[in-house]
Parts: C-alpha cells; sequence; structure tokens
C-alpha cells in the first residue's frame, strides 16, 4: 500500500508482565493501517538493544507508533529521521520518551494517558465508595484479622478531598459531584474561581487533610511533589479518614504512613507503593494493596492502540489533535 510511511516502534518481546505489544496494538489493527498507510513493522527486531535497527524503522518515517515497553527515543534517533511529524504513544505517561530533539523540532505527540486515566478513575471512585463502607476490613474480620475498630459509613455527608485537578482528578471529582457530599480540592496551579467551576472548594494540603473523610490522590511524580504525603499530612487526618493512592508510590512516606496507622483507626489503599522505602505499611492490617491494576489491564489495553491509529489519523488529515502533549507543561506533568 502506497501513503505516509508508518513506523511501528514496538517489537514482540514481552518485557513487562501486564503487557504486551499484541494487547496495545493488535494485529489486526496493524493490517487495517496496511490498508491506508505504508507500514514498517519488525516484531521480531530487538529494537530496545539495537539503536541501528531503529533507526533503519524509522528512517524516511512521516509518523511513529511506540508504547508501553518500547524502547525510548534518543535525540541521535530523532535526528536521523528528518521526515518524523507524529508520534503517537499507546501508554500512560509519555513524558519519559520525549528527548530534546522531539521538543526542538516540534514533533505532534500524543499519548492515551487520556484512555488510561479513565481506568484509573474508575478504580479510585470504587475505592471511595468500598473504603468509606468499610468493606475491606469487614472482609478481613470474617477471615479472622484482628482490626483497630473502624466504622462502616455511608458516602452522603460526608466529606471527599481530591488531591491533584489533572486528567485523573477531574474525571474523579465528575464523578463524585453527583453525590450528597461535600468535595474539597487542593491543587497549587488552580485559582479559586476554576476549583468552583469544578464544583470543589479549593483548600490547603494541611485543611483537605482535616476535613476529609475520603482523600484520593492524583498528581505527578516531580521533585516537588515526592514524598510530600508525609507525617505532619498523616497528623492532620481525621482518626476514621480513609486513604486513597492510585498515582504513584514515591509520593507517600511510607515510613510516617505506617506509624499513623499503627496508631489510629484510619485505612489506606495504595494501588502502587515505592520499592525504595520502608515496607512495613505491607504488613498492616488496615492497609490495602493492588500492586498496579488502577490503568487499562490487559483486556481493555487495545484501547490505547485504537486512540493513538484515531490521532494519527487526525495528523494526516490536517486536524487538531485530540490529546496533543503541550511541551510547556513538561515540568508540572507526569
Amino acid at each position: 500500500m502506497s501513503g505516509p510511511i508508518v513506523a511501528i516502534l514496538m517489537d514482540d518481546a514481552d518485557r513487562l508482565s501486564w503487557t504486551d505489544r499484541r494487547h496495545l496494538l493488535s494485529d489486526s489493527l496493524i493490517d487495517d493501517l496496511r490498508g491506508r498507510y505504508t507500514v514498517r513493522f519488525e516484531p521480531r527486531a530487538d529494537l530496545a538493544n539495537d539503536e541501528q535497527a531503529r533507526v533503519r524503522l524509522l528512517e524516511g518515517a512521516q509518523a511513529c507508533i511506540t508504547g508501553w515497553g518500547a524502547p525510548h527515543f534518543t535525540d541521535e534517533t530523532v535526528e536521523a529521521c528528518p521526515r518524523l511529524g507524529f508520534i503517537g504513544y499507546a501508554g500512560g505517561s509519555v513524558k519519559a520518551y520525549i528527548c530534546d530533539a522531539i521538543v526542538r523540532r516540534d514533533i505532534a505527540v500524543s499519548s492515551a494517558d487520556i484512555i488510561n486515566a479513565e481506568d484509573v478513575s474508575q478504580t479510585a471512585i470504587g475505592l471511595i465508595l468500598t473504603g468509606i463502607r468499610g468493606l475491606v476490613p469487614r472482609y478481613l474480620e470474617s477471615r479472622g484479622e484482628r482490626l483497630p475498630a473502624y466504622p462502616s459509613r455511608g458516602i452522603s455527608g460526608k466529606t471527599v478531598g481530591v488531591v491533584g485537578a489533572g486528567l485523573i482528578g477531574r474525571k474523579v471529582m465528575s464523578f463524585v459531584r453527583g453525590l450528597d457530599v461535600g468535595l474539597l480540592l487542593a491543587d497549587p496551579f488552580l485559582d479559586g474561581s476554576q476549583s468552583a467551576e469544578l464544583g470543589a472548594e479549593l483548600v490547603s494540603l494541611d485543611e483537605l487533610a482535616r476535613r476529609s473523610d475520603v482523600i484520593s490522590i492524583h498528581v505527578p511524580s516531580l521533585p516537588e511533589t515526592r514524598g510530600m504525603f508525609n507525617r505532619r499530612f498523616f497528623a492532620a487526618m481525621k482518626d476514621d479518614a480513609v486513604l486513597i493512592n492510585t498515582a504513584l508510590g514515591d509520593l507517600v512516606d511510607q515510613r510516617a504512613l505506617a506509624h499513623r496507622l499503627s496508631e489510629s483507626r484510619i485505612f489506606a489503599y495504595a494501588d502502587v507503593i515505592d520499592p525504595g522505602q520502608d515496607e512495613t505499611v505491607l504488613t498492616l492490617a488496615n492497609f490495602a494493596y493492588s500492586p498496579a491494576v488502577a490503568g487499562c489491564l490487559r483486556d481493555t489495553q487495545y484501547r490505547m492502540g485504537e486512540f493513538v491509529v484515531a490521532e494519527m489519523d487526525r495528523f494526516f488529515a490536517g486536524e487538531p489533535l485530540v490529546n496533543r502533549f503541550d511541551f510547556s507543561k513538561m515540568a508540572i506533568r507526569a
């Protein structure tokens, strides 16, 4: 098939336990692409370790589709591909894949993080409702676990605190607004009027900790945010509050969280932990951990591949991209 040259910068090496190329970009989707584009795809190449193979694959390509588990771009690779104008990333955060040459040339980059955010927000919403009901503590008690007295409550009349108004935080707030709850938001990049448009009261992080019955974390991991949930924050929380982290583990001081959990009735749910920190939290009955299942799982990852293909179609049609990465916000993006 003649047409724009599209390089698929993925191979079939299963480098991640929770995904591989076929879940993100199926054979049938690649066949569909071949009906409209000149597709270059080398599934048996070792693209992660052979930069020359990556350059050969991308040489002359006008667009590239990549995704979770794929090799990162380097300045050398990008500079060797002067026709490259679009990169579609079938995964979550694309920031680590963007090298200086991509920014200098203002190559259009689109990420399927907008799709992954839907699944993460759904997980967070489920944990908000599960957490306030105390379903996990009740289950553990039925299995003979000894827990601190922990209440089962309804969500009506409670206060939900959301930290971070990015893609996921906004989706969570959209759902929470439909409940009979107070909604607090802590985000240093918003003002009161912007928070009001989201249906939330803008407060400081300390005030959110003091007033919230359920706290849901949705901030990126940056030098400024790592360890921001610390001993001071946990000390300010209500004794029967619920903490939910579907963001990243290094946002939380795990030693401080373990100390707070050991002395009170708060309950914490985490989809991620930081293996580089103290892991005492994993031994505590009022801490629940689900290792990285909040985002798109294998049976739904195809949606990310379909999204970046649709973005590429828009690029070649001269239409605006739905989720073009804004390089000017690199410093505050996940």
